[in-house]
Parts: C-alpha cells; structure tokens; sequence
C-alpha cells in the first residue's frame, strides 16, 4: 500500500508541475492551458463570486472538492 501511494503522489506531483509548466508557456500549440485553472476550486469560487456567473469549465474544481472529501487521506494518510 505505501509504494502505491508514493505512486500516487508522484504522479500528481508531475502533474501539478507539468499542467503548472503549461500555463506559464509562451509556445501552447494544442495544450489545454485554462486546464490547470479549471482543477482549482478557488479560482472558480472567486470567478463566480466576483461575476455571480458560473462558468462550465469551472465546475472541475467542484470535482476535485469532491474527491477531497470522499479520498482526501488516500494521499496523505500516515
């Protein structure tokens, strides 16, 4: 179980690194670059806070709240 989870934490660690590297880009071409805005759920509940309109591509961060609550020790837990 603790080689899965060091699995686990390596890989979104790349993630959070790779999709970090893709916004900051100056060269995109096709990569998804609102992706790693659309993960985070504060940036969602600001946006629709500060415009009373919530966006589609934001709802992502409500998924990873989800995850959160029903998987939040599944990284962390020691």
């Amino acid at each position: 179980m603790r080689t899965v989870r060091l699995i686990y934490q390596i890989f979104f660690l790349l993630l959070f690194l790779f999709l970090g590297f893709v916004a900051q880009a100056v060269y995109l071409g096709r990569w998804p670059v609102s992706l790693f805005f659309q993960l985070d759920p504060l940036v969602g509940f600001t946006s629709a806070l500060s415009s009373r309109t919530l966006y589609y591509g934001l709802l992502w961060g409500l998924a990873v709240l989800a995850l959160t609550i029903f998987l939040g020790r599944a990284w962390c837990n020691r």
